[in-house]
């Protein structure tokens, strides 16, 4: 990205609205969701471009700002919403809430219903229960966390993509200033600084910044999901290794090191397709053989039922 801002077509490029309902959709049920103001943005870029060292060479085009109202909706959204009237909405509501038992909403819909015909006291709870499926990957098979593991071996895991290349996730202190400029509008203060005189661990400074008194980090509408994210996949990743018996440490250890990456690599694909084992090369049944001597471990996730334990 090398000018801002960008043309309402390429926002518009990322963003998709799906209205589901009797009447036509009106662009004003969408509140300030989707509300530009010229003079605002323009603003914005300005002070970013004068203080911040992320956007100091990023060439600012006013005449792309032309294309934005004065104060409106994003010029092309109403193109983007798909929109879908031939869904009966008591259909989708039975489809939507089938169970063994009539759901507790159906009760206020019911035509002859009356006041007495609910108890004293009694309270209708409109709250379906909800939950996490398999939150200790006690479903996950085998040979996916050997994949997992395997796959450690070969390269670090890099995330956010974006563009033709991707953004490295680890000691990356340009990350969160990139995606936050409205939290950290200097373009400094970033995870992971190797510049930091005294080195502050990834977690530590997450719970810093929702700490402090300024409440943007805390009220951010994704700030706090996506620092989480992160912090549970590198515990998923980095902590997903080998155990073997010490009794055949030096000799496994000497003989994966020996195995080369891309046998790794297609034996990580061929465990992660479940494929069958007599298609394996005679290179990855070797290395299969090794594998076979040690067993897999993770470690407990932040957010999952184990670490509550």
């Amino acid at each position: 990205m090398s000018v801002l801002p960008r043309t309402p077509a390429d926002i518009n490029g990322f963003l998709s609205v799906v209205f589901i309902g009797p009447q036509p959709f009106d662009l004003k049920r969408m509140g300030t969701l989707f509300r530009v103001r010229k003079q605002k943005i323009w603003s914005f870029l300005v002070w970013l471009k004068n203080h911040n060292r992320l956007y100091a060479d990023i060439e600012l085009d006013f005449s792309v700002l032309d294309q934005y109202p004065a104060d409106g909706f994003l010029p092309g959204l109403r193109e983007r919403v798909v929109e879908d009237h031939e869904l009966d909405a008591q259909r989708v509501f039975s489809s939507e809430t089938s169970g063994f038992a009539t759901h507790p909403a159906e009760l206020l819909q019911a035509p002859n219903m009356s006041a007495s015909d609910v108890a004293d006291g009694e309270t209708i709870t409109l709250l379906e229960k909800m939950g996490v499926s398999d939150p200790e990957c006690d479903k996950v098979s085998g040979r996916t966390f050997v994949a997992s593991a395997v796959q450690n071996l070969i390269r670090p895991d890099i995330v956010v993509h974006h563009s033709a290349s991707a953004v490295p996730e680890y000691n990356n202190p340009r990350l969160f200033p990139g995606m936050y400029p409205t939290l950290y509008p200097y373009g400094i203060g970033g995870f992971e600084d190797k510049s930091r005189l005294t080195p502050l661990l990834f977690d530590r400074q997450a719970k810093y910044c929702l700490n402090i008194s300024d409440r943007a980090f805390r009220y951010h509408e994704s700030f706090i999901f996506v620092t989480l994210n992160m912090l549970q996949r590198r515990q998923a990743h980095l902590q997903t290794y080998f155990a073997v018996r010490k009794s055949n440490f030096d000799s496994v250890a000497r003989n994966l090191t020996s195995v080369s990456p891309d046998v790794l690599r297609r034996l990580a694909n061929r465990l992660e397709q479940e494929c069958k084992l007599s298609n394996l090369s005679t290179d990855e049944q070797n290395a299969l053989k090794l594998l076979r001597q040690v067993n897999t471990m993770s470690t407990r996730i932040p957010g999952s039922q184990a670490s509550k334990i």
